[in-house]
């Protein structure tokens, strides 16, 4: 015998030994029907090795597709929900909640720094976010550069890994000034989207762990906090950066999607692997799930985006095929990700490819021979597949050319081993579809069981489910047949006569998701996201008291804003520059309202960014959530006490104010429509080392009308504070705005507001507002009438 034909043989006989051993499927959904047995009729003598393969053709047809009813796939879907509603509770490899516990609302705009690091790219990009009304123009990729991960890459240990980031970083920064003029030096905001195993402790950072692939940099650094290591090594190339967010690919995927649509709630990946994001109440989780988490992150999350590490259910609720046993069986991991090696680019390829040895060895494909290009496991792409569904001929002559040169074969195959191929391809992803789809309606009525139920503007209810991956948005017709699926599942499972319409499930294609979502997620990691309450002190400035002809306290009195009234700023304003762009925050003017300006410093109660664990210099305050009954004696004690400041911009509906003033009523509401404060961003406390000696402006169409320091304050700080926590408890992230000094004055539409503070005649970048002012013309919104 020759060599060629002993090798073929002895395949031939593992084969055989494997096709023994493992027993047919076993369906989960009841007994064994006939149907998912192997098929045989009475044309054919049933011989272990030996049937037509029009017989197997039939069984593979028949096993594959018989999950996919619509009553079967409904079922499947409640008792996947079941194992959802159980991880939710007690899990630590699945069903894991994240940091991030809102969605964007559109409106955040900025230019933001993202980085992509995944197995072999690390992609640098500047991201610009300009509101969720500009549709396709709302983000945008401003520059990008990648970055191959080589071997050697890959071999840097340590904070050399990291070194090699911010050295490529740099080079954006300088290629980019758009991103920071190098005389502002403000510490650039950038996101992260990090494809590795990391132990998250907050929403800009977590624990290294090893992440495989061939990397060492978790050498040295395992269990050392990521953020540190990344800006300090950027530090070391004399660039400052603060990472404010740390998301995976499934939560940036959700993200860079619900920025362009509220009704999006569901991030899906789908290529190689297979894993889904999705919003969910804090309350259908189980305590242990947030055992970690500070009391501040837990009283402002009632919702959060959990990582559902979907691939990894399904173990006794999807049905397998006694291919898919085989696959599993033979698997380094069995029954790990059920529903991953039978849904994903990597493991499709595979069933085809013992499917095929099957044939081989059964049914005489190939003339019995098996291609020696198939002998190992995985070595079918999974693009074979997709390209033998795209072949719509009659003479398959594409699929017959493909076949020949990808496995190799000397004899051109004949068109009823093409014809098999396709149709086996066909069954193999019709399931996968099938059982994606399922999955992914399972998730979807467990957010309709916690009334998340997004609308479109017209009151239609729909869910968006951002999708991203090869799988979902390169096979073809992957994507149209789970919506498919969905949308039957839904209209089955609907009751009748409500007369209600039913809800739409759409899938929608993200593209540079990981971009983006980083981008969005430092957008939504801002001073509101940490704000429980915006305290004003009123009536702080002698000559503001005589502009009003208002009355001078004698102790000091405040006002509560609501958080809803902020308007949050771009990531990145050039304190240089004199323009504002017309994408700029808006303050928007209800009708009949007469709206005035008020500049305003505000102190930050607490650390915004707590120190790491790493750092030497956390101070005291650090450890605390509260402050009560204070009693502090100078600014050196309050100091503690302040996290960093902000800008901020107290407007008020004048009229409102005077009407309400007038009558003894509350006028709580001339100071709370929404957009009535534009906020600054974060000011570290070292741009302002002494908070009772700064400069704060602020000007209209380029006139400055406001222009004063903090010098001239009535009450200082530490009397403030005092006062302020006799009355009510002051909170991590609380906003204290002292008071604005005078030359307040009318806004009108059209106009265009500048603000900022500076410190010995030095503008602070940070400190810096540019807004523009509009007219509310909306039907059934705010018409001023007097009360």
């Amino acid at each position: 015998m020759r060599p060629l034909e002993l090798l073929q043989s002895i395949l031939q006989a593992i084969v055989r030994g494997a096709m023994t051993l493992l027993r047919p499927i076993t369906s989960r959904l009841g007994s064994p029907p006939a149907s998912l047995l192997p098929y045989t009729d009475s044309s054919d003598t049933f011989l272990p090795h030996h049937r037509s393969l029009a017989c197997l053709a039939k069984e593979v047809d028949q096993v594959f597709r018989y999950p996919c009813s619509i009553r079967r796939m409904l079922t499947m879907s409640a008792q996947l929900k079941g194992q959802y509603h159980e991880k939710l509770q007690h899990s630590d490899a699945c069903m894991l909640p994240s940091f991030c516990h809102s969605l964007p609302s559109g409106q955040e705009t900025g230019q933001f720094l993202a980085l992509d690091v995944g197995g072999s790219t690390f992609r640098i990009a500047l991201m610009e976010l300009a509101g969720r009304a500009r549709q396709a123009d709302g983000m945008v990729i401003r520059h990008l550069t990648a970055h191959t991960i080589d071997e050697p890459v890959r071999r840097l240990r340590g904070t050399q890994f990291f070194d090699w980031m911010a050295a490529r970083i740099k080079d954006v920064v300088e290629a980019t000034g758009s991103v920071r003029q190098e005389q502002e030096r403000a510490a650039i905001p950038l996101g992260l989207t990090w494809s590795f195993p990391l132990e998250q402790t907050s929403h800009r950072s977590g624990r290294m762990q090893g992440m495989g692939k061939g990397f060492k940099v978790a050498e040295g650094t395992l269990g050392m906090d990521m953020a540190d290591l990344l800006e300090s090594a950027c530090a070391r190339q004399g660039l400052g950066v603060v990472v404010e967010a740390v998301i995976n690919d499934g939560a940036a995927t959700l993200l860079s999607q619900a920025y362009l649509d509220a009704s999006t709630s569901v991030g899906l990946i789908l290529g190689t692997g297979t894993n889904a994001a999705v919003y969910l109440p804090t309350t259908v989780m189980g305590q242990s799930k947030f055992a970690s988490r500070d009391q501040v992150w837990l009283s402002r999350a009632s919702r959060v985006i959990v990582n559902t590490e979907m691939s990894m259910f399904g173990k006794g609720v999807l049905p397998r095929t006694r291919w898919d046993e085989i696959l599993n069986n033979t698997h380094s991991l069995p029954d790990f990700q059920p529903l991953e090696y039978m849904t994903t680019g990597r493991y499709l390829g595979e069933l085809l490819r013992l499917i095929i040895l099957d044939a081989v060895e059964t049914c005489q494909l190939f003339g019995g021979i098996l291609p020696l290009s198939l002998a190992e496991p995985y070595t079918l792409d999974t693009v074979i597949l997709a390209h033998l569904e795209e072949d719509h001929s009659t003479d398959l002559a594409a699929s017959t050319a493909l076949i020949a040169s990808s496995f190799g074969l000397k004899i051109k195959p004949e068109l009823h081993e093409i014809a098999f191929l396709r149709m086996a391809a066909q069954s193999i992803s019709h399931r996968a579809a099938a059982y994606l789809a399922t999955a992914i309606h399972a998730l979807w009525a467990l957010q309709k069981d916690t009334a998340i139920n997004p609308h479109t503007p017209d009151g239609t209810p729909k869910t968006c489910i951002a999708c991203n991956g090869s799988v979902i948005l390169k096979y073809p017709g992957f994507k149209d047949r789970c919506e498919g699926y969905i949308s039957s599942m839904i209209e089955e499972s609907s009751p009748l006569g409500t007369g209600l319409p039913v809800e739409k499930v759409v899938f929608q294609p993200t593209y540079e998701a990981a971009l983006f979502g980083a981008a969005v997620a430092v957008a939504l990691e801002s001073i509101a996201q940490h704000c429980r309450k915006v305290i004003c002190i009123g009536r702080n400035y002698a000559e503001h008291i005589s502009e009003l002809s208002s009355a001078r306290p004698s102790q000091p009195f405040w006002f509560l804003k609501p958080t809803s009234s902020l308007v949050l700023p771009p990531s990145s304003t050039s304190a240089s520059s004199t323009e504002v762009s017309a994408s700029a925050p808006k303050i928007t003017v209800p009708q009949g309202v007469e709206a005035a300006h008020e500049i305003e410093l505000g102190l930050i109660i607490g650390p915004v960014r707590p120190p790491s664990s790493s750092s030497s210099s956390s101070p005291p305050f650090s450890q605390r959530q509260k402050y009560h009954n204070l009693k502090l004696n100078s600014l050196d004690a309050a100091l503690p006490l302040i996290g960093g400041y902000v800008m901020g911009i107290d407007v008020t509906a004048r009229n409102v104010q005077w009407e309400a003033k007038r009558k003894g009523l509350p006028w709580s509401i001339s100071k709370g429509f929404d957009t009535f404060l534009p906020i600054s961003r974060f000011v570290p406390k070292h741009r302002i080392p002494n908070p009772h000696d700064a400069t704060i402006w602020l000007a209209v169409n380029g006139e400055v009308r406001q222009r004063d320091s903090t010098a001239l304050f009535l009450f200082d700080i530490p009397r403030m504070l005092n006062d302020i926590s006799k009355v009510m408890t002051l909170e991590e992230g609380d906003i204290v705005l002292t008071g604005t000094p005078k030359g307040v004055g009318p806004l009108l539409g059209g106009d265009v507001v500048q603000a900022g503070v500076e410190v010995a005649g030095e503008e602070v970048p940070e400190g810096r507002i540019d807004v523009v002012v509009e007219d509310d013309t909306a039907e059934g919104g705010f018409v001023y009438r007097e009360t």
